[in-house]
Parts: structure tokens; sequence; C-alpha cells
């Protein structure tokens, strides 16, 4: 069902209202998700990990925003970002599945191709790691009332362009990503610590 999908994610992409009455309300919404986050341990830590491995660049500030920012953006204000940014010279498109890739190109150039708009020059990128020299350790400020630790680390290892890194990515998921991981089966399941 790709298609219904592309369809939609098109038609989002370029029709979106902005209603302006479901503005404010949303806006509660997403501050009410960012302060349940904040109670979680688990993303507090990684968010200090990715804090002290970036900085201030865009990896090192939280996906979901912070609470000032949100309170203070308006309806105008965000349909203004949408028509700046969402332009096709700064759009990827990405499909992963049992696809006929052909059927899938034909359908998205022609879709896509109809986009008029500004043609923005990429922004020049910056050199990622420019905090505290690695290793990275994430800690948390606030105190949790939980049973059980929460840890992470990260190190520069490689470019993103580098061949090494989808081996390197899959091995840290293998190794210690999600409850499936050796080390959360052999730590948390066999050993229960």
């Amino acid at each position: 069902r790709w298609e219904l999908a592309h369809d939609v994610l098109f038609d989002i992409v370029t029709q979106s209202a902005f209603i302006k009455n479901e503005y404010d309300p949303e806006k509660e919404v997403i501050l009410e998700e960012i302060k349940r986050g904040e109670d979680s341990p688990d993303r507090a830590v990684f968010q200090s990990l990715y804090t002290r491995m970036y900085g201030k660049q865009n990896y090192g500030r939280p996906v979901i925003g912070f609470p000032s920012t949100v309170k203070e953006c308006t309806h105008t204000g965000l349909k203004a970002f949408w028509k700046k940014w969402y332009a096709p010279g700064l759009m990827t498109i990405s499909i992963a599945g049992d696809v006929d890739i052909e059927k899938v190109l034909k359908r998205v150039e022609s879709t896509w191709a109809t986009l008029k708009g500004k043609r923005l020059r990429p922004r020049r990128r910056e050199t990622i790691f420019k905090a505290t020299p690695p290793p990275y350790a994430g800690q948390t400020e606030g105190q949790f009332d939980i049973q059980s630790v929460r840890w992470s680390a990260g190190a520069k290892v490689c470019s993103i362009k580098s061949e090494d890194l989808p081996a390197l990515d899959i091995g840290s998921m293998i190794l210690g990503n999600g409850e499936s991981s050796r080390l959360y089966q052999r730590l948390v399941k066999r050993d229960q610590l």
C-alpha cells in the first residue's frame, strides 16, 4: 500500500491547512509530551549523551523541541517555516520494502516534479564533534525513583560516508540497543542484574 502512503505524504507536505483554531490545543499536547519525556530516565540519559557529544548543534537538541520554543511558536510562524523549508530542493524521499523500484521511481518523479518553489542551497555542513573529547557518557541531573541503572556511552568512530558504518551500526544494535540486545538478554534476563 505504498501508493496510498505516498499520496498521503505528498498531501501533508504540499496541502497542510494549518487551521488556526486547531493550533493552540496541539501546542498543549506537544508540551505535555515534552513533560512526559522529562520523567523518563531512558530519554534523559540518552539526551544527556547527545548533548555532550554534539553540543548545541542539531543532534544535540531534543527532537521534540524545548518548552520555550513550543510556547513561543505561533500559527503564522509555523506556516512561514513550512513555506520556507518544505522546498523541493531540500527533500529526500525514502521508501523501503518489497516494491517494484521502477514503478516507485516513476510515481515519485511524476508526483513530486509538479512542486514549484524556490530551491534553497544546502547549508554548509559543520564538523559534528565540537564538544568535549570522547569518550562521552550520558548522565542525568534529575533523580528518578527507579530500581535499575540507565547507562549510555558513545565515541567518535567513523564518518557517515564510511563503508564501515553499516556494520558498526548493526553491531551496536546487537550488542546493546534495546531488550533484544545481547547485553540486555545476558545482564537483565539471564543474570537478573
